[in-house]
């Protein structure tokens, strides 16, 4: 019957429409990509001397609430000139969401008995495509390191 082809199309048109409404309401578009979770990441870690401290391990996480690491998306540990590097980490999504939120990674010393962060970046744009990081661990006051 052809007004029933009619009536069907109608309907297929109006439920496609009323998807894509709901969806560019929730600020999603069918478009894969790749997220920049954090950037290629290289560093010194020094004492208050400026020797180099060889053997600490430390740790990337990207995920917002994991202030010591416990879920690190990677590992180095630093080499006898006290140098490390972490590579650029990544996450592959199918579809653009246009409400993100906050981007954000933090680098943390695992070896300092505490699980210590010793460098957070947030921001609401993608991570730096690299990043060089100086590092320094003290002893007085208390034992801590901290980056810049």
């Amino acid at each position: 019957m052809p007004g029933l082809e009619i009536r069907s199309t109608r309907c297929l048109l109006a439920t496609g429409a009323a998807a894509a409404f709901a969806c560019g309401v929730g600020g999603c578009l069918p478009i894969p990509y790749t997220q920049r979770l954090a950037p290629q990441i290289s560093g010194m870690l020094r004492n208050e001397g400026g020797a180099p401290i060889a053997g600490v391990r430390l740790a990337v996480s990207t995920h917002p609430a994991d202030s010591s690491c416990d879920s690190a998306a990677s590992y180095a540990i630093t080499d006898s000139a006290g140098a490390f590097s972490f590579p650029e980490l990544t996450q592959h999504h199918s579809w653009i969401s246009l409400m993100e939120g906050v981007s954000g990674y933090r680098v943390c010393a695992l070896d300092t008995g505490s699980r210590a962060e010793i460098y957070l970046w947030k921001s609401l744009v993608a991570p730096p495509r690299t990043s060089e990081l100086r590092c320094t661990s003290s002893a007085t006051p208390v034992p801590h390191t901290t980056c810049s």
